[in-house]
């Protein structure tokens, strides 16, 4: 799963400022999804294998191993570099929420429960969530609308989708430096 950018330009403090992105423009034809991110980690289902997210960063000496599928074509200007690795018998938060079904359809989810990411979304197990299955209804893509509208629901964020391109985007609760 490839890095996505915040849905609007960012301050020095990494704060989101009332200025969409140029590469965001497609929200104001209406034409997107959005979906609520949840925070945990992501993961890979391919052909019924299971993969875990690793950050192949050569900066900080992690190198790409050789059983990885890549995720993007360059890494992000930090040397971040995400690719999927085989989850192995030690992953056993993943292979718990994996186990729950007999079979899984290719995609991107999310892992999410007791023992993940500190639980913010206080589930009581481990589960692994389909990207984009939790879709929000918005009146609007203002800064100030969505701004409130974070505020006001206790999650990490959600996920913008252009419905003709694929292209994502984010706004996350840190982004307003809202607590979580």
């Amino acid at each position: 799963m490839k890095k996505m950018l915040t849905l609007f330009e960012q301050n020095e403090q990494r704060e989101v400022i009332n200025q969409l992105r140029e590469s965001n423009q497609f929200l104001l034809t209406g034409d997107f999804t959005a979906s609520i991110k949840r925070d945990g980690t992501s993961v890979f289902v391919k052909n019924g294998q299971l993969y875990k997210r690793y950050d192949a960063n050569e900066k900080k000496g992690r190198k790409i191993p050789e059983n990885a599928i890549v995720c993007q074509s360059e890494p992000a200007p930090n040397g971040s570099f995400p690719v999927w690795i085989p989850v192995i018998e030690s992953d056993k938060f993943h292979l718990e929420a994996f186990n729950k079904q007999d079979s899984w359809d290719d995609g991107t989810y999310e892992l999410v429960g007791p023992k993940v990411n500190g639980n913010k979304d206080g589930y009581s197990e481990h589960l692994l969530i389909k990207h984009g299955s939790e879709i929000v209804d918005l009146e609007s893509v203002d800064y100030e609308y969505l701004k409130q509208w974070i505020e006001s629901h206790q999650l990490e964020g959600l996920v913008f989708k252009c419905n003709k391109t694929g292209l994502m985007t984010k706004l996350r609760r840190k982004d307003f430096k809202f607590k979580w």
